[in-house]
């Protein structure tokens, strides 16, 4: 019976709650450590080590006072009891039907009504319980399990009963938490019934990746002041339930089917490679800063000379950065794992017009940057520490690349027209280099020789086209990219022709158009049919030309 004493408990949970214990203890544990690292570094006098000293005294004792209350294990359980209670309730009032999704629409009253402080309450339980007492979610009953999963997929797939992407994002975080981990991460009993719950969780199932796919993409502009922030961090939470739930057959099946919706899913690709892509960038040019520091350091002679001062603001620097690039190297290296995890399921929207040329510049930029000129610049004392792992990083970027190759030709093709990019020396070298650190199999790195070598062919073949085109009428090329259009669309919100796949890569990260912001879609574009065929005709006649010239050479 749902009593006011449940709504009291609700609100005090939410004033006084879990979520608001654990910011204290996370915000005194990081006050003992600076102090810890004070402490350490400290050649100041006695007085000032006793001052540290006393303060650490306090900090211990007050975290271990929280450390008390996260090992009553009968308040735990009593807060999880509740908990269910509250989920349990709040599918009722959201008429939530036997099969719990999809929610009915329009969401009910009733349901319209309710605090999200509610929701948090509930996500804030689950959320203590993981983070500080794993064991005790192991060892829940299935059905309790089962009922936390319902009420976290029916509101997560549901955006018309959650409106808030910050509250869709913590509850995506918090079923990530249900993944069984090792004992390094607190588990002691080997994951428990966790280990079975998303392969006997239809629910999950189900609905888990169209939900992520489409989370993915809609939290790339929440409204809010640290949006940037919050869309990477819960983009991570959401890397590790694709990776962990695709050890599992129905999860592939169900990756292979919303790969099936081409448009949702080529722009949840696109929004990866943008932060793969970014998150290198960040990480990659903060490596170089961190090897001369180092350098700097190991320069004893220059070293001695610095004040203590000096010592300790360049070692400050080198900390952060290395807490900032294993952070930046973290994300990239599990984006890296998605996409050539999805790759490796289903290649059709990798291939698609809108993104085939997407993935060559992104392959070519990637490679480029960990095994091109400038490879000397990243090479760090501890390269391990901050998370990068290049060796690594090559193995996946060529199975990716090998995934996409089944179209050999096309691919190949995709990837030379990358002028910016594209060096296939670099690509020879990166073959070199897998057999030389047998870094893959005979039969695999044959497979990509034959791929650079395919490539190449593909150079000559783009530059003998190059030079049989001469010189493109302005009306045939796209005035961003001056290149020869193949699929020109007009853009009716500003009057400008661009080609299809020039505007689509825009707008699968931005809807709106590059020359006035305004609104624009990829459903308003307006194909230009008679454009499109005096192009075909322009280059069918420099083509034959180009033949006929060659034959009478020849001859």
């Amino acid at each position: 019976t749902i009593s006011e004493f449940f709504f009291l408990t609700l609100r005090a949970l939410h004033i006084v709650g879990p979520c608001r214990i654990l910011k204290d203890y996370h915000k005194v544990s990081n006050e003992l450590y600076r102090a810890q690292m004070a402490m350490g570094a400290s050649e100041n006098q006695a007085e000032d080590a006793m001052r540290l000293e006393g303060e650490m005294n306090i900090l211990f004792e007050r975290r271990l006072c929280y450390e008390v209350v996260f090992q009553d294990l009968t308040l735990l359980d009593d807060m999880l009891k509740f908990a269910r209670l509250a989920s349990r309730w709040l599918l009722t009032l959201a008429k939530a039907p036997p099969t719990i999704v999809p929610l009915p629409s329009p969401a009910a009253k009733m349901f319209t009504m309710v605090p999200e402080f509610c929701f948090e309450v509930v996500l804030d339980i689950i959320k203590l319980v993981a983070q500080t007492m794993p064991p005790v979610l192991e060892l829940l009953a299935l059905p309790t399990l089962h009922d936390f999963c319902n009420f976290l997929m029916a509101f997560a797939s549901s955006h018309e009963h959650i409106k808030s992407p910050h509250l869709r994002g913590k509850i995506l975080e918090v079923m990530s938490y249900l993944i069984p981990k090792g004992r390094n991460h607190g588990f002691e009993h080997e994951g428990g019934n966790l280990c079975t719950l998303f392969q006997e969780h239809t629910i999950s199932v189900n609905s888990l990746i169209p939900t992520l796919t489409q989370f993915y993409i809609d939290i790339e502009v929440t409204g809010s002041h640290n949006q940037f922030y919050e869309k990477h961090t819960y983009r991570a939470y959401m890397g590790d339930l694709l990776l962990y739930v695709a050890q599992f057959p129905a999860y592939l099946k169900s990756i292979q089917k919303e790969s099936q919706n081409m448009d949702k899913f080529i722009r949840f690709v696109n929004m990866m490679l943008n932060d793969i892509t970014l998150h290198l960038d960040e990480a990659l040019e903060r490596i170089p800063k961190i090897r001369k520091l180092e350098l700097d350091r190991q320069n004893t002679a220059e070293w001695d000379r610095k004040t203590n001062e000096e010592k300790a603001e360049a070692e400050k620097e080198l900390k952060d950065l290395e807490g900032t690039v294993s952070h930046y190297m973290r994300a990239s290296n599990q984006s890296l794992k998605v996409m050539r995890l999805l790759t490796g399921k289903t290649v059709a929207p990798f291939l698609s017009d809108d993104l085939i040329g997407r993935m060559g510049v992104f392959i070519n930029s990637v490679i480029g940057k960990i095994a091109g000129k400038k490879t000397m610049e990243l090479k760090v004392s501890n390269p391990e520490k901050i998370g990068f792992k290049p060796k690594d990083m090559l193995t996946i970027l060529t199975e990716i690349c090998m995934n996409l190759a089944v179209s050999e030709h096309e691919f190949a093709m995709a990837v030379v027209k990358d002028a910016g990019f594209y060096d296939h020396k670099t690509l020879v070298k990166v073959s070199n280099l897998l057999s030389t650190h047998a870094l893959a199999d005979v039969d695999f790195i044959g497979r990509f020789v034959k791929f650079v070598g395919t490539c190449k062919q593909c150079e000559t073949e783009a530059m003998e086209l190059d030079d049989a085109l001469g010189e493109i009428p302005s009306e045939f090329e796209d005035v961003l990219t001056n290149e020869l259009m193949k699929d020109p669309v007009l853009l009716p919100t500003s009057g400008n022709i661009l080609d299809r796949t020039t505007v689509v890569r825009h707008l699968l990260s931005d809807e709106t158009d590059p020359f006035n912001r305004q609104r624009l879609t990829i459903d308003m574009l307006e194909p230009q049919v008679e454009l499109k065929q005096r192009i075909q005709e322009f280059v069918a006649k420099r083509k034959l030309d180009a033949s006929t010239g060659s034959a009478l050479s020849e001859s």
